[in-house]
């Protein structure tokens, strides 16, 4: 489901809650606890007013039971680290908001807050920061990437960043 935000959000700050919040490892945790979480994220970042802590524990499931629908053994590690060398030598680090470890390859997924509608425009966009993750993922050599997403929380979708 889409998420409706204050018409003037700043959405540095609604991402970096989202992230903040999804990063967080939360399978154990009661849905009580849940939305006292996102309640303390949401103030720490003062964003309370633009988003709501349901709203946020409604991200999160609606991730949970994509994961669950489309990857049911998935291994979900949350910001993973990454490094690795370019063709140009630039070092390059950063870290990959959900990795998915299956039995045969892994599923990099990326949280992009963006409200607007130019989905297709918006993959375009960061084709090639998915594909760095790529690279770092496989470097490791023991298995392949099968899939690059973009997980769109406001929006309540996710694109799948298809290889040219």
């Amino acid at each position: 489901k889409r998420i409706a935000l204050a018409e003037k959000s700043d959405m540095d700050r609604v991402g970096s809650a989202i992230h903040a919040f999804l990063g967080m490892d939360r399978e154990l945790v009661s849905d009580q606890i849940s939305h006292e979480q996102a309640d303390a994220v949401l103030k720490r970042w003062s964003v309370s007013e633009v988003i709501s802590p349901e709203d946020l524990v409604g991200i999160n499931n609606q991730l949970k039971t994509f994961i669950t629908a489309h990857y049911p053994n998935a291994i979900i590690r949350t910001e993973w680290p990454i490094m690795i060398q370019q063709d140009d030598n630039q070092l390059t680090q950063g870290w990959i908001d959900l990795l998915l470890e299956l039995p045969d390859g892994y599923v990099v997924i990326d949280h992009k807050s963006y409200p607007g509608t130019d989905v297709n425009g918006l993959a375009e966009k960061y084709a090639g920061q998915l594909e760095v993750y790529r690279k770092a993922i496989e470097a490791m050599g023991s298995k392949p990437v099968k899939e690059l997403l973009l997980h769109l929380p406001i929006l309540g979708k996710v694109v799948s960043i298809v290889r040219a």
